[in-house]
């Protein structure tokens, strides 16, 4: 929130003093020092109306989100939150992806880059051995195969 505030030349001051919101809880806020699901939402909803944004966006400002994560396929995946989850963006076969990982809690924050990895690869796996098998149907049980007597 703080670097979000700093490009768009906003004090802290200014909208305490617009929205109502008391500068000591809005500076806590921007400094990391409360985090933002315990924050109250009429004080979330006070500081996206004076910011312009949804509050699904300020929580995602507030919780430093998005984040980068590489995997085995060479996927490149951004972490989002959205209406207190955590999603995987990412691109399979040219199509975009929005995969639902877990709800933001403190445990989460932890580890969402290893549940992001590890469900997005599961997410390729399983569409990959979709493909394979649907591949494999068509083709008819025989096909590719050399019987004992072509052998």
């Amino acid at each position: 929130m703080k670097e979000y505030l700093r490009k768009r030349q906003r004090s802290v001051y200014s909208i305490s003093k617009k929205c109502g919101i008391p500068y000591s809880t809005l500076n806590d806020l921007v400094n990391g020092k409360v985090r933002i699901d315990q924050c109250r939402v009429g004080m979330v909803k006070k500081l996206a109306d004076e910011l312009g944004l949804s509050m699904d966006r300020v929580y995602e400002i507030c919780t430093d989100e998005p984040l980068s994560v590489h995997t085995e396929y060479d996927v490149e995946v951004r972490v989002i939150t959205k209406n207190k989850t955590y999603f995987a963006l990412f691109e399979y076969e040219g199509q975009p992806v929005e995969l639902p990982l877990c709800r933001v809690c403190e445990d989460a924050r932890y580890y969402i880059e290893e549940i992001a990895r590890w469900r997005t690869e599961g997410f390729i796996r399983e569409h990959r051995m979709q493909e394979y098998q649907e591949m494999m149907l068509q083709k008819g049980p025989n096909d590719g195969i050399l019987s004992d007597e072509k052998r």
